[in-house]
């Protein structure tokens, strides 16, 4: 699990989505989530991830084990494979890089190299356990015609148990209230989950917590804050932010 401390400083320059539901899958990572750019607040869905697998199986003389996706843009993605994930330090860990190319619905491979990191008694270190604020920006659109839609509530709900709940008492254990988009769409609610990090970033853990959209005339939609239980930030991030996109369908 990639992990760290909270301290002030910078922005967040690199959210990473490290899954902990499946041993053989992937760390995701992700450009800066921005609430006003919504370009970067795609996350890649578990077909894009299985196409890439398979995809990376096909390239010959290499690991075939993934063990990172770095998302570059919605068409370009970073993948290193391995026999150890790049995260356990304590190991020697190597492997291939493959910059991917997703065009006209198919991946295509760009550039190939090796990568290598030393193991080290330095990193991973547990050091960091409490409480951390999380800001979900959700943006709102029409899945047609990708324009925002106004007015539309958005409730956050906490799923997860004692796991999420915060744990100091100076913070809140219940979510926000629900609230309503503005004319961008967009709408921002600010609660509280249970955290713990070491020097190298640190983890928000969310569960299976969701935003409920709902807006007459649309089909009611659930969204997961994050489809592996936890948001993993890197070191010095200021502030937890995470833009979710949610698409509604006219009825």
């Amino acid at each position: 699990m990639l992990s760290g401390i909270v301290a002030a400083g910078v922005t967040c320059a690199l959210v990473t989505l490290a899954s902990s539901s499946k041993a053989d899958s992937p760390t995701i990572t992700y450009p800066e989530l921005r609430v006003d750019d919504s370009a970067n607040s795609q996350l890649l869905t578990q077909k894009e991830e299985d196409e890439i697998i398979r995809f990376v199986k096909t390239v010959g003389g290499i690991d075939h084990r993934v063990q990172e996706i770095e998302v570059k843009s919605h068409d370009q993605v970073e993948v290193k494979t391995g026999p150890h994930n790049p995260l356990d330090f304590k190991k020697d860990r190597y492997g291939d890089t493959l910059l991917l190319r997703k065009n006209g619905g198919q991946w295509t491979l760009v550039k190939q190299s090796r990568w290598s990191y030393p193991a080290t008694k330095d990193e991973g270190v547990y050091i960091w356990d409490g409480t951390s604020e999380l800001v979900m920006a959700a943006h709102v659109t029409d899945s047609v015609t990708h324009k925002p839609i106004s007015g539309a509530t958005v409730e956050a709900v906490r799923v997860g148990g004692r796991k999420t709940e915060p744990l100091t008492p100076e913070h809140p254990s219940a979510m926000p209230p629900p609230q309503k988009t503005g004319r961008d769409g967009r709408v921002r609610l600010v609660a509280y989950f249970r955290a713990s990090g070491s020097a190298d970033g640190f983890s928000v853990f969310v569960g299976d917590s969701f935003l409920r959209v709902d807006e007459p005339g649309y089909y009611p939609k659930k969204v997961r804050i994050s489809p592996i239980v936890r948001l993993d930030f890197a070191p010095k991030t200021k502030h937890s932010n995470v833009t979710i996109p949610v698409a509604l369908t006219r009825r």
